[in-house]
């Protein structure tokens, strides 16, 4: 019916051109025409339906062995960071690697609590930070220079330092009503930074590592042979963080199916998310993975730097 009706009115709208001044541009036109034409006399068409749901037994299942894990992870770790030697002179080493290990842990737990976060659309975020973390702890174990912990903890201030400025000169800008709110903040960066007098001797860097140069995660992975786990999946679970088209079509957009529209693309029509014990198994394995190499970080020794 839909090619009948396509044939028919392309074929009577070129016939209707013949011989007038609009007949070199009627075959040129007409599609446009013809598509813009259905939207208003036919409507769209959706053939998806809601996602299953998972029954409250399962969630509960399955919340209740993922935290049983995690507790298991969090004592495990916990020894380790307090029973371990650590260099009080340049801590920068097991501040970082526990620092790091400690957000993972906390991230996942976030995760385990909120089963919405249960598929790859919202639990690419904490999917993602799992394996960049894993690349930077281990990266940085491979690197062994207490140096490069150091500028990972410099370069952070030096982050806070430039939200401070740009957090006063708001305060310049803005109204009585949102001074307030704006001096509560600079308080709390203050006190993060340790006072102005700490806060001169920082610097703000320019590059976009604290690494510097052109250092990125792309190139800590395959300096530490770790490409496969960046093109893998740190790499998608990026699209998906981002919001790039692939991510869009995979989650929420569907195919009208209505032969009359082209086959657009058009919103899903429910609300909740896709959701899968996949993917909150996948972030309980990324954390094994990341913990692994903390705890080889911190095995290294108190004074592998010492002078």
């Amino acid at each position: 019916m839909a090619e009948a009706m396509l044939t028919s009115m392309y074929g009577a709208t070129k016939a209707l051109a013949v011989g007038t001044e609009d007949a070199p541009r009627a075959e040129g036109d007409w599609p446009a025409r013809f598509w813009n034409a259905n939207w208003e006399l036919t409507p769209c068409m959706s053939q998806d339906s809601p996602p299953a749901v998972m029954e409250d037994a399962d969630v509960a299942s399955a919340q209740g062995a993922a935290i049983e894990q995690l507790n298991d992870l969090w004592n495990e770790f916990m020894g380790i960071a307090f029973s371990g030697g650590v260099d009080l002179y340049r801590p920068a080493r097991h501040e970082v690697v526990c620092a790091l290990a400690v957000r993972c842990i906390r991230a996942v737990y976030a995760m385990v609590q909120s089963p919405l976060m249960w598929g790859g659309e919202h639990g690419a975020a904490v999917l993602r930070s799992l394996v960049e973390t894993e690349i930077l702890v281990t990266w940085l174990h491979y690197k062994n220079d207490l140096e490069l912990y150091e500028k990972f903890i410099l370069y952070g201030q030096g982050k806070q330092k430039l939200m401070r400025a740009h957090v006063e000169e708001a305060m310049g800008e803005s109204g009585d009503s949102e001074n307030s709110k704006l001096s509560d903040l600079a308080s709390f960066l203050d006190s993060r930074l340790g006072g102005a007098s700490a806060e001169m001797f920082m610097e703000v860097s320019v590059h976009p590592s604290f690494a510097g140069g052109s250092v990125n995660t792309r190139s800590m992975a395959e300096e530490v042979g770790m490409q496969d786990l960046y093109s893998r999946f740190f790499q998608p679970l990026s699209a998906s963080v981002h919001g790039e088209w692939s991510a869009l079509d995979n989650y929420v957009v569907d195919r009208c199916v209505n032969p009359l529209h082209r086959f657009h693309r058009i919103p899903v029509q429910y609300l909740t998310p896709i959701l899968g014990q996949e993917t909150l198994a996948g972030a309980i394995g990324g954390l094994r993975r990341v913990l692994d190499a903390a705890k080889e970080s911190l095995s290294g020794g108190a004074n592998a730097d010492e002078p």
